[in-house]
């Protein structure tokens, strides 16, 4: 039989780049798992296992990075304003008149939470659609930085950017969008 999906586990080496690439090419829509720290990174992880940039641009459609936040406990969660440290370490330029509004949330600790201040996680995610702009790109050998760029441009919210939201929202705290996108600022 000939399947329309095919899923390969993780790519880890050449000879699997290479048979996904040979998979897509031949019409199959393939998933698979690369290891890097965010979505522009894959391309720059598969042109490494020797797959050719042009062969990597004609049958990639899009990649998706991940990562998980701990989040406030519900019962323990109180709310706070951040330190000119804190928004610096986050490098947001916030007027000091607007940073008294900004609201976040830290967990005090509780019974529920074993006295933590967090309870379960929560994803981020960075999705980069390959349209024109990053096929081109990804051709003329760009860095995953310059990819990322032309992603942002095109709508693309980075990890960084989630665990911001998610800071914003009082879904986690600073500390943990600080320990879980440190590499991504």
């Amino acid at each position: 039989q000939d399947p329309d999906i095919i899923m390969v586990g993780e790519v880890r080496d050449s000879e699997t780049a290479h048979m996904a690439i040979q998979a897509a090419l031949t019409g199959h829509l393939v998933f698979s798992t690369v290891h890097t720290r965010d979505a522009a990174g894959a391309v720059t992880r598969l042109v490494e296992l020797g797959v050719e940039r042009f062969l990597l641009s004609s049958v990639l459609r899009g990649v998706v990075a991940q990562r998980l936040l701990r989040r406030i406990c519900t019962q323990c969660g109180v709310d706070t304003t951040l330190s000119p440290q804190q928004v610096a370490a986050l490098g947001l330029k916030i007027p000091v008149e607007r940073r008294e509004r900004l609201r976040v949330r830290f967990g005090e600790g509780c019974v529920e939470c074993r006295h933590t201040g967090l309870y379960g996680r929560t994803g981020v995610f960075e999705m980069l659609d390959v349209g024109r702009r990053v096929q081109t790109l990804i051709n003329e050998g760009k860095s995953a930085t310059e990819i990322t760029h032309a992603g942002r441009l095109e709508g693309m919210e980075t990890l960084r950017d989630g665990a911001l939201r998610k800071l914003a929202e009082g879904v986690t705290p600073f500390e943990e969008v600080i320990r879980v996108t440190a590499d991504c600022a």
